[in-house]
């Protein structure tokens, strides 16, 4: 994107609009969930990992997927939302 800015000049670049890349969004699509409802899913996944060790192994794997998920998405929520202000900044 960068390289093709350089040459056609049709467009206008903001490097501090970038939405990076993540593994988050294909995991999200497949559970159907947003990055929202994630950050606000209260259960704390740690703990059930923790204290639950002769839960099923699909249940711990489920609870440490939605930890490392939950982990991702934070860095992602504040990449969109710096996105967000950056494209929607009010001018003075």
């Amino acid at each position: 994107m960068i390289n093709h800015h350089k040459k056609a000049k049709n467009f206008t670049l903001n490097k501090e609009c970038a939405i990076f890349e993540n593994e988050l969004f294909d995991a999200l699509s497949i559970k159907g969930l947003t990055v929202d409802a994630l950050l606000s899913d209260e259960t704390d996944y740690k703990s059930l990992l923790k204290n639950n060790k002769e839960a099923s192994e699909k249940d711990r794997n489920h609870w440490a997927d939605m930890f490392g998920l939950k982990a991702l998405a934070k860095s992602v929520k504040r990449n969109l939302d710096s996105v967000y202000e950056n494209l929607f900044k009010q001018t003075n």
